[in-house]
């Protein structure tokens, strides 16, 4: 089985199972590994997703076999929310799960809040509360009736707009929020609410 040539050294051998060490690198060796190995980790779940897309895309339902079952529904994941994050809104000192959280709002709305959290000091417990704050007020506004696209994205806008006016640290130290949060482990698509595991 091929290893990966850009986490592959002389040094350096990653395995299926761990990662193989040849000799003593020095110092600076072992940190520009760890250089490496740090852009795997926030990456890969966009190179999939985008891997996934272009199949997709290029062979039609034969993109499949790129599946197995075991990683099928986070595979699905990373495909669903890079289709719906154009790439100039994905910022790479933002974790991908962030990016899971707002993936079902439009590319305006979602630039907003990227553009937002990147200039705040913000740990994910604390914007996974902000962004269900954003999603219920979203929901009171939507759940009357059936809304247009553009309708639903007009709402999304002016929500996002109060919700970084008032700071994130307002609504997450408000005692409504206290005990609110709850990890998702399961997400709807807002196109045809196929069930999505988000874990």
């Amino acid at each position: 089985m091929a290893k990966s040539r850009d986490l592959t050294t002389q040094v350096f051998v990653p395995t299926r199972v761990g990662l193989e060490v040849k000799g003593k690198p020095d110092i600076e060796e072992w940190l520009q590994y760890g250089q490496r190995l740090r852009f795997v980790e926030t990456s890969i779940q966009w190179i999939i997703g985008d891997y996934l897309r272009f199949g997709e895309f290029s062979y039609g339902e034969k993109y499949s076999q790129a599946l197995d079952e075991s990683q099928a529904n986070s595979w699905k994941v990373y495909q669903w929310v890079a289709s719906r994050v154009p790439p100039e809104v994905r910022n790479p000192d933002l974790p991908w799960s962030y990016y899971r959280d707002i993936a079902k709002y439009d590319p305006t709305v979602q630039d907003k809040i990227v553009n937002h959290i990147a200039g705040t000091p913000v740990n994910g417990r604390e914007l996974s509360q902000w962004m269900r704050s954003i999603d219920d007020r979203v929901f009171e506004y939507t759940a009357d009736g059936e809304l247009s696209e553009a309708e639903y994205n007009r709402i999304c806008n002016e929500i996002v707009d109060d919700a970084i006016a008032e700071g994130i640290d307002v609504l997450i130290s408000s005692s409504e929020f206290e005990d609110y949060y709850v990890p998702r482990t399961k997400m709807n698509c807002p196109h045809c609410q196929h069930e999505l595991d988000v874990r």
